[in-house]
């Protein structure tokens, strides 16, 4: 021990120390920063590679996507499936003509499509390129797609599919009818799931341990790894990354765990369009290799630098220890004895000196040593007399001291019995007391002098009353009566002089016979206590109080006994009363807004029995209607079991914040972007500053740098940087002030900085001022500066506090010319205006939407179609104006346009007033600069008025086109009609009266007739000249029996009952016989077709039911004809179309597209009404009305 603390051994630790310390702070401080360094890299290189992979990754699907909307519009696959659909057959020449097409024609365009699969509505397989699929029902297989109808590309989530024996990721898309605009089915791209890992898997230019994966919401990994075989569908990925991306997190880059449990460098991305997550991956080992390499090397240079100190520090401590050895030998000798010994002096330094000064010292102490030796032998002469004396007076004093001690030993004992209960009563820490039956203090400990504040020898003997004041007084007196009866009492009183209130306890003081003699009792320090509790009171006042002010509620809510506790925010938070409202859980529900409703249940249930956290936001239906947002958080208690019995939470009204959330959002991006662009060149400066720091780590220096650095770009920075004192003095400006400026700098240095602002924005200066010094950073702003001119330039200032120790001890800013920028905006709002006052002038009507589809802004015309103004249709949507299918119609067409990125021009339907319009629709997508769609813009025209003027000339050519073939008809028909109508008189002049050939005859000549006035029929559609004057009185009734003999066989044949309902009575009409006969003959066709494609076979419904009877038109008696069958019925969207001639619902060569079209030109010739009342499926009515024949009395 004495080694080591010797000054050679001191010196050298000492010199280790001043070496080594400095080399341990600049060999950790390097280490800690390449580290640091290297982890920076590494990360923002993963994240690198996992944003470009996720760019290939959506760029390979949306070519998968596009590459399936192209087989859906493929007009051979289109037509092909649509008549398979129809005929419902799958074994026919069209399936196999279009599973061949497919084959030869599509699959062979991607290497990685495994099978195009086509199904109907129901999921059942049309067509396939597989032929073991055709017929199968899928529908409950995940590949059938849900959303059939809802025009939308689908991408199922990769799965194993059993038909092909593969992992697959299927993409569907519905396939539209070419004549309906109705959905017939989807088709099915089913893709081998090696297609993502070809991107995953190129690793060119990757380091050895990088990977990269998908990861499905299920945490199943849907790549090959490169370090476990068969992994895609199969490992699990439960790490860190993934977890955090399924809590809502969009991105996430650190140091965790990988899938394989080892630790891992990574970065992961969200792909929300797929449920996918894509992460980077590689081996922290592999990540920090190079650190590794460098502490090796910094260990064995600090090794060669300790070699080095030591054997300095070793030659010093050996030359400057080696003359204090001596020294110290000296001494030791000196100190037993060896008085004649000496140092050598033969240094000429201190230490030389010193031995000469040590030699002197004990040439005097060997002197001074010889005198106390001579001194000593008297006084021991001396001694040994004074011994003796002193013996002989001890004995007798001895004697009477053992005397003494026995009788203090004796008494002592007694003392001490009586002062260990002394003790007790004065140690313990409440007020112990004893008074006698007079109320006379006979015993009371310390503490009293502690709560009354007075002496307790003051009062011992007297009376307590003078302790309290008159109220506490009649309490203690009463207290003091009851306990001399016999009882024991617990009460409260409070002295009068310091206020402490106790809680005594009363006991009566017997005596051995059992008689009170007075009164025992302790009293307890509760001051405290009642403080406390009043402060409990006054806190949950205050709690009450903040909460209504912040708006948050507290809740509590018991699962066993299904009670819910609400604090009084909460009541107003959800609009209900505590007085008048119940609480329980169901009544919490129904308070939710029906949107949120399932979310925030399901929200529970995670946090109870999946352990989740319970933080949510949710919408909450107020009774009087009113939409508020919440913030809901909570927590799960369980019981020792582990299951959940009670939750505890908070709610707070978040209504406000989350107006200003969606504001703020909009500022700070257009924030953010302007200070990236304004600090880019600072960023470059720093990361260069910090590599030179990293570089040269040496404190002096660097710190010196750092600073000549910071100078030079505060210096030669384009904006202006200044700082300012707290009372607003000028303390430091940059060059860039007067290179805007004009001023020198030196004109406003250690001068106020209110002078050199605009005096109408002063008042502005002096407010910011002021928060600042509240340690506030209030937003950027604007201000006027008066420049060397005499002009005023704008400025747009940023302020931060300087503080120290808590304290503002100034103001740092940074303010940027912004003169010629307020310009450009002022020439833009004229610009705008102008463009405004364009806008508004146009026929046409303007809106544009967000990305949400919420209208953002309009035009005046369109504004007045809804009866509003512009400025009300922000934050509206198409429910709010039109019915909720076609609401749901736009929706659907605006989100189709936004996600392919392509204007839209057609025409289509429009709802004002009530009324349906035809509007030509523009729809435009609103892109930023990167490309990103942000919304839509549209522009419609009511064309109305021109396409009724064009179909009112399509119509007129169709009508010239029938006139010129009616006209081309009749000639060529009128010629054979004679000679039929000729041979047919003949044979009738030859018959006898009564014989079957006269009535075939008169048949023939009969039905002859009627073709030449058929034939007269079609002249007159389109040459309306002499039809007044062939009209004739006619029986509805024998119309109908005549038609019904030509058509009664057909129906009989093909399974149809006719039903008749015609009054004998029924009016007679003024018509052309044959016009109405053909219009009725049309009917019945249309009805025969209609119960033919619903009930090819016999049915019991399979009825034509004809109906006859009276009624009016405009107040004059009428007949009407009913037609009336249960077949297909016409679809509502061609309702109004099916008169129109040319248009027909039936195939190709099955209809003319003129029945209908005829028929109803026939009635309103005749003054009458042709109605069609028909929905699809399930029944056709025509209603024939003819004003009726009102004889002359």
């Amino acid at each position: 021990m004495r080694l080591f603390l010797s000054i050679k051994k001191k010196l050298l630790i000492f010199i280790l120390c001043i070496s080594l310390i400095p080399i341990i702070v600049i060999i950790t401080t390097c280490y800690f920063s390449i580290r640091n360094t290297l982890k920076y890299q590494t990360l923002e290189k993963l994240k690198g590679l996992v944003e470009s992979k996720r760019l290939h990754f959506l760029s390979l699907m949306e070519t998968k996507k596009t590459r399936v909307i192209d087989f859906s519009t493929d007009k051979f696959i289109k037509s092909a499936f649509e008549t398979i659909v129809r005929e419902g057959i799958s074994k026919q020449p069209e399936a196999a003509s279009l599973q061949r097409y497919l084959i030869e024609n599509k699959l062979p365009l991607c290497r990685q499509l495994i099978a195009i699969i086509l199904l109907d509505e129901h999921g059942k397989v049309a067509a396939s390129t597989s032929e073991r699929l055709p017929g199968k029902d899928i529908s409950h297989k995940g590949v059938f797609p849900q959303d059939i109808g809802h025009n939308t590309v689908d991408v199922d989530q990769p799965h194993y599919f059993p038909y092909f024996d593969k992992d697959c990721v299927c993409i569907s898309a519905p396939i539209i009818s070419e004549y309906s605009d109705e959905p017939l089915g989807s088709i099915i791209c089913t893709y081998s799931i090696t297609m993502l890992s070809e991107i995953a898997t190129n690793r060119a230019g990757m380091e050895e341990t990088v990977e990269l994966y998908l990861v499905n919401r299920d945490k199943t990994m849907l790549t090959e790894s490169r370090f476990i075989d068969n992994a895609p569908l199969r490992q699990m990925v439960d790490t860190e990354p993934v977890r955090q991306i399924i809590g809502g997190r969009k991105e996430y880059i650190g140091i965790y765990r990988d899938y394989r449990g080892r630790p891992a460098v990574g970065a992961a991305l969200d792909i929300p369009e797929y449920g996918w997550i894509l992460l980077a991956e590689m081996d922290k080992a592999e990540a920090f290799a190079s650190l590794k390499r460098f502490g090796f090397i910094t260990l064995f240079m600090g090794m060669i630098g300790i070699a080095a100190a030591a054997s300095v520090g070793t030659i010093f401590a050996a030359s400057t220890s080696r003359p204090v050895k001596d020294l110290t030998d000296a001494a030791e000798k000196f100190a037993w004895g060896e008085l004649d010994f000496r140092v050598r002096a033969n240094r000429k330094d201190e230490f030389g000196v010193l031995a000469t000064s040590f030699n002197a010292m004990a040439d005097e102490i060997a002197g001074k040593i010889a005198e106390h030796k001579r001194m000593a032998d008297e006084l021991r002469a001396l001694n040994e007399s004074l011994e003796q004396q002193v013996n002989d007076r001890t004995m007798s004093l001895a004697k009477s001291n053992e005397e003494l001690r026995r009788e203090i030993e004796n008494r002592k004992q007694t003392e001490g019995r009586l002062k260990k209960y002394e003790i007790l009563f004065s140690e313990i820490r409440d007020l112990a007391y004893i008074c006698d039956t007079k109320g006379n203090i006979l015993f009371i400990n310390k503490i009293f002098g502690i709560l009354t504040g007075r002496k307790p020898e003051e009062f011992f003997g007297k009376p307590f009353a003078p302790l309290f004041d008159e109220e506490n007084l009649k309490k203690a007196m009463d207290a003091y009566t009851r306990t001399l009866k016999g009882e024991s009492l617990l009460f409260e009183l409070s002295f009068k002089d310091t206020g402490r209130v106790c809680e005594y306890k009363n006991f009566p003081l017997r005596d051995e016979k059992g008689n009170i003699i007075g009164i025992l009792g302790t009293a307890r320090d509760v001051t405290e206590q009642r403080r406390a509790e009043a402060a409990l009171r006054k806190s949950e006042a205050s709690l009450a109080n903040a909460q209504r002010i912040a708006h948050v509620g507290n809740w509590e809510w018991d699962r066993e006994k299904n009670t819910l506790y609400w604090s009084d925010e909460i009541y107003r938070i959800f609009g209900l009363s505590p007085q008048t409202s119940g609480t329980s859980y169901e009544i919490f529900l129904n308070a939710i807004h029906p949107g949120d409703r399932e979310y925030v249940k399901k929200s529970i249930h995670e946090a109870l029995y999946e352990g989740k956290p319970f933080i949510i936001d949710h919408r909450i239906s107020l009774p009087d209607g009113t939409v508020r947002f919440a913030h809901c958080q909570g927590e799960v208690i369980y019981d020792t079991t582990g299951k959940p019995i009670q939750m505890n939470g908070t709610i707070q009204d978040v209504t406000e914040l989350k107006k200003i959330e969606e504001e703020l959002k909009t500022l700070n991006k257009s924030l953010e972007e302007r200070v990236t662009k304004r600090t880019a060149e600072l960023i470059m400066v720093n990361e260069k500053l910090q590599k030179e720091i990293a570089e040269h780590k040496l404190a002096d220096e660097s710190l010196h740098e750092s600073e000549e650095r910071y100078r030079s770009l505060v210096e030669n920075a384009l904006d202006v940087i200044y700082t300012l004192t707290v009372d607003g003095t000028i303390v430091l400006l940059n060059t860039a002030f007067e290179t805007i400026t004009g001023w020198s700098r030196t004109e406003w240095l250690h001068k106020q900085f209110i002078p050199l602002v605009h005096p109408d924005d002063r008042s502005i200066v002096l407010e910011l001022l002021q928060r600042v010094h509240q340690k506030e950073i209030p937003p950027a702003f604007e201000l006027r500066i008066l420049s060397k001119s005499g002009n005023y330039l704008v400025g747009e200032f940023k302020v931060a506090p300087q503080i120290r120790k808590g304290a503002v001890i100034g103001i740092l800013g940074i303010a940027r010319d912004i003169t010629e920028r307020k310009r450009a905006e002022d020439v833009l709002r004229a610009s705008e205006s102008k463009y405004r006052l364009l806008i508004e002038n146009l026929p046409q009507r303007i809106f544009s939407k967000d990305k949400d589809l919420r209208f953002v802004s309009c035009n005046e015309n369109f504004a007045r179609d809804f009866h509003i103004r512009p400025d009300e249709i922000t934050g509206k949507t198409d429910y709010d104006f039109f019915p909720g299918e076609l609401a749901e119609k736009y929706r659907a067409k605006d989100k189709q346009i936004m996600e392919s990125g392509q204007t839209d021009d057609r025409e289509e339907e429009y709802s004002k007033d009530g009324k349906t319009l035809i509007v030509r629709m523009v729809r435009t997508p609103i892109k930023d600069e990167k490309g990103n769609v942000l919304g839509i813009l549209g522009t419609f025209l009511d064309i109305t008025e021109k396409i009724t003027l064009q179909r009112e000339a399509e119509r007129s050519r169709h009508l010239a086109s029938l006139g010129e073939l009616a006209a081309g008809v009749g000639h060529e028909i009128n010629n054979p009609i004679t000679g039929v109508i000729n041979c047919a008189q003949i044979l009738l002049n030859k018959s006898s009266e009564g014989s079957k050939e006269r009535d075939i005859a008169g048949r023939i000549i009969k039905e002859a007739n009627r073709i030449a006035n058929i034939t007269s029929s079609l002249l007159s559609f389109a040459r309306k000249s002499d039809a007044k004057e062939k009209k004739s009185i006619v029986s509805v009734h024998e119309i109908i029996t005549n038609t019904l003999v030509l058509t009664k066989a057909q129906l009989k044949k093909d399974g149809i009952r006719i039903t008749l309902d015609i009054p004998p009575k029924l009016p007679q009409i003024i018509a052309h016989p044959q016009q109405i006969q053909q219009v009725f003959l049309n009917a019945i066709s249309n009805a025969r077709y209609a119960l033919n494609q619903k009930y090819p076979e016999a049915h019991k419904n399979k009825i034509l039911e004809i109906i006859g009877e009276e009624t009016t038109i405009d107040n004059r008696p009428a007949v009407k004809i009913i037609f009336y069958d249960h077949g297909t019925g016409i679809p509502a969207r061609i309702r109004d179309k099916v008169v129109e001639p040319f248009y027909t619902t039936k195939p190709r060569g099955k209809g003319t597209g003129l029945g209908l079209s005829i028929s109803y030109n026939i009635i309103r010739d005749h003054e009458g009404r042709f109605i069609i009342d028909s929905a699809e499926g399930e029944f056709t009515r025509v209603s024939v009305v003819l004003p009726a024949f009102k004889p002359v009395s």
